[in-house]
C-alpha cells in the first residue's frame, strides 16, 4: 500500500502546537504506523492523497480509502485510549465491526517539498471499505430512521434478518450511540457498525424495533 516518495526528513513537532484542521480532508496526509518514539524512516509511511477519495470526518482529520481498506486518521491521540478501549468491548461482546483495529503512529499533513517534515502524535482506525452491495445506515433523522427501514423492508429472508436483530440486541445492551454501519443481506455477516461509540442506546433501540416488526409481520 505504500507508494514511493523522494527521502524526507521528518521531526515530530511539539504537543501543544496546532497543525491539524478540523474543517475538511487536507490534501495529503502522511501517516507511519508504529511506536511514535521511534526515529523517522521515510520509508515507512503511507501517503494518502485526494486520488484516495477521502470523507470528511467529525472527530478526525478525515477517511482515506485504499485497497479496500479504510483509514479514519487522527491528528492528535486525544481519543485513543477510549477508542481502543470500545473497539476491544465492542469484539469481546461480539458485536460486528468489521474487524476493525486502531494503531498509533506519526502523522503529517506537510507537502512532500516541505523540508523538514513536521510530524504529530495521532493514531489510526482502519477497517474494510465497504462499497455496493453494501448499504450505510445510520438512525440521525427521520429520513434515515426511514432509510434504515426501506433496507429492512427489502430483506425477505428470516435467518438474514435474525442475524440482524441479533446484533443490535448486542448493540442495545452496549447502550451504541450513534449506530451507523453497513448492510448486506447477502453476507453471511449481514450488518457491520462502524465509527463505536457507546452511552445511549435510543436510536438504536428505534433500529431494532424496525426489524422486530419486520420479523413479526
Amino acid at each position: 500500500m505504500e507508494q514511493e516518495r523522494e527521502p524526507t526528513t521528518v521531526t515530530v513537532a511539539p504537543e501543544q502546537d496546532v497543525i491539524f484542521a478540523a474543517a475538511k480532508p487536507p490534501d495529503q496526509v502522511q501517516f507511519d504506523e508504529g511506536n511514535v518514539g521511534r526515529a523517522p524512516d521515510p520509508s515507512r509511511p503511507i501517503w494518502f492523497s485526494n486520488s484516495d477519495n477521502p470523507a470528511t470526518s467529525r472527530e478526525a482529520l478525515g477517511v482515506w480509502f485504499r485497497s479496500g481498506t479504510a483509514y479514519k486518521i487522527y491528528g492528535t491521540q486525544n481519543t485513543m485510549a477510549r477508542v481502543k478501549a470500545d473497539l476491544k468491548t465492542a469484539s469481546d461482546k461480539s458485536l460486528p465491526i468489521g474487524n476493525a483495529t486502531a494503531a498509533e503512529g506519526l502523522v503529517s499533513t506537510n507537502k512532500k517539498t516541505d523540508k523538514p517534515f513536521r510530524a504529530k502524535a495521532g493514531f489510526v482506525v482502519k477497517t474494510k471499505d465497504y462499497k455496493s452491495p453494501w448499504q450505510f445506515f445510520t438512525a440521525q433523522g427521520t429520513s434515515a430512521i426511514a432509510k434504515f427501514k426501506t433496507i429492512i423492508n427489502g430483506i425477505s429472508d428470516r435467518t438474514t434478518l435474525t442475524k440482524i436483530r441479533d446484533a443490535l440486541k448486542i448493540a442495545v445492551d452496549l447502550k451504541l450511540a450513534d449506530p451507523q454501519g453497513f448492510i448486506n443481506a447477502n453476507d453471511a455477516s449481514p450488518i457491520q457498525f462502524i465509527d463505536i461509540h457507546f452511552g445511549n442506546d435510543t436510536n438504536v433501540k428505534q433500529l431494532l424495533d424496525i426489524v422486530n416488526e419486520k420479523l413479526n409481520s
